[in-house]
């Protein structure tokens, strides 16, 4: 397999309580759907941010995240995310499924992935 890195893990900071998306003003869909991820994070006891995490590593493949970050405090923020990703459950996923924050195809190939051990291919 081929290691993969990942960067916009927060959708240009849309995933931090921002509100662009993909470096302009964030589509209302786009708001939308961020606030039922962050409503589905908080009932699971976990910020939006490190379920971004947790779900950008979620692939075998994925080696390396690149976070954005510009200030001091972005930087202990984003310690404090990658620190409570590692809890995130794959329950939270399956339940993103449930309500449609994840398409079906997605749900099988983040499952499949994250149980194998396998490298993706």
């Amino acid at each position: 397999g081929v290691p993969v890195e990942i960067a916009g893990v927060y959708a240009s900071g849309l995933l931090v309580g921002g509100d662009s998306y993909a470096y302009v003003p964030a589509p209302e869909d786009k708001l939308k759907k961020a606030k039922q991820w962050s409503d589905l994070a908080q009932s699971y006891g976990y910020t939006l941010p490190a379920v971004a995490i947790r779900f950008a590593m979620l692939p075998q493949c994925v080696k390396k995240l690149v976070l954005g970050m510009s200030t001091p405090d972005e930087v202990h923020k984003n310690f404090e995310a990658i620190d409570e990703s590692r809890d995130v459950p794959l329950d939270l996923f399956l339940a993103a499924g449930e309500v449609d924050l994840l398409p079906a195809a997605v749900m099988d190939a983040i499952l499949v992935g994250a149980n194998s051990g396998t490298e993706c291919t």
